[in-house]
């Protein structure tokens, strides 16, 4: 949300620089978005606040925040009268997607400059502007939150607005010249058979407000929200008014803002305005919720906050129906549509007394149990492994084309026939990369996938974690040699004693204690089945990353080592030397390389439950493979 200073200053008395607006707005939860420019802030909105984005609902929580005055701005509410039956627009609403839809007439309009406040801070606001007419629009929309749109009567073919779902073929010239063709079913205003305007995104071109209008007819809408953000996909349109209207918006803005707008019109552009039309799918009922002592004290940790929690409340414009010593009932105001649970209200009063004044306190209870799945753990330590033997992650997708194989499982609803069934074995996926590094000339190719497989049998439908693993190289007999090797790593990190067996389709690989196939490779490719090993009731990992020997681990010492090698040199192979060098070594993991001074540097982090050993190893380490490799350490 960007906020001109200037503009949020017209609601709320405040003396401070930017900078310090800025501290109290982070606050709240509205952080900045990029550096201060001058008297501009720009603020990301991360909550699902539609109220945030408009400069009232900013300026609302900072005047609650700092405990200064709001001033909101001051409605007319001018007696309007209905409109003749020979001037009306008829509105007829035909598509579910509209909640409120309100309109009024104006005649005799003069069109041409906006005033000088509503072009500065439009300006500010990064918003083109048009004419007084447009900018009142766009000024009411910032300013409350509402999307707004005007058109000019004498355009009209028939004095009607249909709000239908578009069909087939149906094309649209927007307001910047754009000419679309609108998927079906999208939101359209239409008058004789005929789209004018975009529902709830983008206005048309052909009834565009200019200097010759002097008839218009002002609408304010509320639509359904996803449905606004699934269409301005299929268009890929996004501005300010798409901004809004994919945020759960009161239906109650659309009156403030039409009331807002018309007084704004009738002073800059003079003319008469009459009541036209107003939809309503429904009559708006207030939420009523109730705030507890009890729940607040929990949540936040302390017996201070409910004294005042009412006087909070009522500055963020909450009605406060009954309260005493235990609870407080509310009305929570239409414009946040994100209270949905006791703890929004909780979080409000926290935000207005400032979480940075909580004091943090040590946690009286027990840590709680880890109680993260050993899948994820074993997944991301073997994840560090590959990647320190030099190999790249990659996650495919794991849809593939129906191949007629039985126990393949197939989808009944695909909507596209070359992805309509789930793989069988990741090799299916990552083979598509390896192709696409042997694309790009690459001689040697290490990639991997921790992921799923899907299989059918016996008619019940399953799915498996896997590891798949991918080394290709053009000397076979050294792939094979080198596959082995990176396979002893995986199954030593997972505490796996295993064997081989040929079969007719590839080399199983055989749990030695329990005769139980856990993977498979084939030519290039290695497959460990972790969900096999990992729910055995006789796993242990080696590495104690499941939680089991986790004061060993907390006892671990570990040093990095940083070594000059030449440009094309595999540091791979000085991590696997390593690793294989000395059995008090618990684990060798690569941290990051570098150039520095034309030269290639390699930092790698050896670790050991052995802590009075650490300096011998670090010795033997740089030693041996200095010799071996022909590489300086740097000490």
């Amino acid at each position: 949300m960007i906020i001109p200073l200037i503009w949020l200053k017209d609601y709320i008395e405040i003396e401070k620089t930017p900078q310090e607006i800025a501290k109290s707005f982070t606050e709240l939860g509205l952080m900045l978005e990029k550096p201060i420019l001058g008297e501009v802030l720009e603020l990301e909105h991360r909550m699902d606040r539609a109220d945030w984005l408009s400069i009232l609902g900013c300026a609302r929580d900072l005047s609650g925040f700092e405990n200064v005055k709001f001033i909101r701005p001051k409605l007319k509410n001018i007696e309007v009268p209905k409109v003749s039956e020979k001037d009306k627009v008829s509105i007829e609403v035909e598509s579910g997607k509209v909640n409120r839809f309100r309109t009024r007439v104006f005649k005799n309009v003069k069109v041409g400059e906006s005033p000088d406040f509503i072009k500065k801070r439009l300006e500010l606001y990064g918003i083109p502007v048009i004419n007084n007419i447009v900018d009142i629009t766009n000024f009411v929309m910032v300013e409350m939150g509402q999307p707004l749109h005007a058109q000019d009567l004498n355009k009209f073919e028939k004095r009607e607005i249909i709000l239908r779902d578009s069909e087939i073929g149906e094309k649209i010239q927007t307001l910047d010249g754009s000419k679309i063709e609108l998927p079906e079913r999208t939101l359209v205003l239409s008058q004789n058979n005929s789209p004018i305007c975009i529902g709830g995104i983008v206005g048309g071109f052909e009834t565009r407000v200019s200097s010759e209008t002097t008839e218009i007819v002002l609408d304010s809408g509320n639509y359904n929200q996803a449905s606004m953000r699934k269409t301005s996909k299929k268009l890929g349109i996004r501005n300010e008014t798409l901004l809004r209207s994919e945020k759960f918006l009161s239906p109650n803005l659309v009156d403030e803002a039409i009331t807002r707008c018309t007084d704004l019109i009738l002073e800059y552009a003079g003319g008469e305005v009459y009541e036209n039309s107003n939809y309503e799918s429904e009559k708006y009922v207030a939420k009523k919720m109730t705030l507890t002592k009890k729940r607040l004290e929990l949540v936040s940790g302390g017996t201070e906050y409910f004294k005042n929690a009412a006087h909070s409340l009522r500055k963020l414009e909450y009605e406060v129906l009954s309260e005493n010593d235990e609870k407080i009932v509310v009305e929570v105001p239409h414009f946040r549509t994100d209270v949905e649970v006791e703890d929004d209200i909780v979080a409000d009063i926290l935000r207005l007394y400032g979480y940075s004044k909580i004091q943090a306190e040590k946690i009286s209870a027990p840590v709680p149990e880890d109680i993260t799945p050993i899948s994820y753990s074993e997944s991301e330590y073997l994840t560090n492994l590959l990647v320190s033997l030099g190999f790249h992650e990659h996650l495919t997708d794991s849809i593939v084309k129906y191949d007629g194989i039985e126990n393949r499982i197939s989808m009944l609803n695909s909507i596209n026939s070359d992805k309509d069934s789930l793989r069988l074995s990741i090799k299916e996926t990552l083979s598509t990369v390896l192709f696409n590094y042997q694309k790009f000339g690459k001689d040697e190719v290490k990639i991997f996938e921790i992921g799923k497989k899907y299989f059918r049998e016996n008619d019940e439908l399953y799915e498996e974690l896997v590891l798949g693993v991918i080394y290709d190289i053009s000397n076979k007999d050294l792939q094979s040699l080198y596959i082995r090797k990176y396979l002893d790593s995986i199954m030593e990190s997972l505490g796996v004693n295993y064997s081989l067996q040929k079969t007719k389709k590839h080399i199983s690989i055989i749990d030695s204690n329990f005769l139980v196939e856990v993977g498979y490779f084939d030519g290039n490719y290695v497959e460990v089945f972790l969900e096999k090993i990992i729910n055995n009731p006789n796993f242990k990992s080696k590495k104690g990353i499941n939680g089991k020997i986790v004061t060993e681990i907390e006892n671990i010492s570990k040093e990095d080592l940083t070594f000059v090698c030449h440009e094309d040199f595999s540091s791979g192979e000085v991590l696997e030397y390593v690793r294989n060098l000395n059995p008090l070594i618990n684990e060798v993991r690569y941290l990051n390389e570098f150039l520095e001074d034309g030269k290639r540097k390699v930092t790698f982090r050896f670790s050991s439950l052995h802590s009075q050993e650490m300096k011998k190893i670090r010795n033997e380490i740089i030693n041996n493979s200095s010799l071996k490799f022909q590489i300086n350490f740097i000490s």
